[in-house]
């Protein structure tokens, strides 16, 4: 009795240690651009314990996309919904210095973990269908004529533990005529713990963000571990930011 009753204990300190390290945050940035729009910028990040997450004990982290993510072994993942131009001649740098923008279309390139470049090659298609179907987007389409494997162009922004069993590898493909609507928000809503039901989110709507002059989503998924921490992170971070004409924005639907 007494051994149970500090394997219990000992589970309730761990959990509330885990859940210690985990949260949620959002933010909302406007900025006025010439000559009469404004530029909003959206950003809500999630994490939960690397324990918690490889167990599947999801509390802020989207228990969908981190079933599929594990399920295809991808140790880190980026993807971007973009449409329109940004006009950097009157507009100035672009938000966060284009770090968070893709090409038009959709754009995504994940760190998969596996054995040979077939292997991976097989995660990747698997992790591009599933997230086909998250997303109701079109990324099923990319095959091997849509996949490439940069050498140069692409670093991790994630702190990725080594592995002598395996390696990571990274694939990348894009869908430049994928066009980019409200179907693609939804999903994207949803992966947030108030599901666009509650906070900034609510002030995303999918009509005012398509009519945008120039838009893109962004979901991060990465490995952080912080100084100081017992242990690492799986931290999502997604972002929209898109420019609003403020008159067009007023009529009417």
């Amino acid at each position: 009795m007494l051994l149970s009753y500090f394997s219990l204990l000992s589970l309730i300190l761990l959990t509330q240690l885990a859940a210690a390290f985990s949260g949620y945050s959002e933010q909302l940035v406007l900025q006025p651009l010439v000559p009469a729009s404004v530029l909003a910028s959206f950003n809500f990040r999630s994490n939960a314990s690397q324990s918690s997450y490889e167990h599947q004990h999801y509390h802020f982290f989207p228990r969908s996309l981190g079933q599929i993510l594990q399920h295809a072994h991808a140790k880190e993942l980026h993807l971007r919904f973009s449409t329109g131009r940004w006009d950097a001649q009157s507009w100035g740098t672009r938000p966060q210095d284009g770090v968070k923008e893709g090409g038009t279309g959709v754009e995504i390139w994940a760190w998969v973990e596996a054995d040979t470049e077939d292997e991976a090659f097989s995660r990747w298609i698997t992790l591009n269908h599933a997230l086909a179907g998250l997303f109701c987007a079109s990324m099923n389409f990319i095959d091997s004529t849509r996949t490439t494997r940069p050498v140069m162009t692409f670093e991790p922004f994630g702190d990725h533990i080594s592995n002598s069993s395996s390696q990571l590898h990274l694939l990348h493909g894009t869908l430049p005529r994928e066009v980019v609507c409200t179907e693609n928000l939804t999903p994207f809503l949803k992966l947030l713990p108030c599901k666009g039901k509650a906070g900034i989110s609510t002030l995303l709507d999918g009509h005012k963000l398509f009519d945008s002059i120039w838009q893109t989503m962004a979901i991060d998924v990465r490995p952080v571990c912080p100084s100081g921490q017992p242990e690492c992170l799986m931290e999502i971070e997604q972002t929209i930011d898109m420019v609003l004409d403020i008159e067009r924005s007023k009529r009417p639907r």
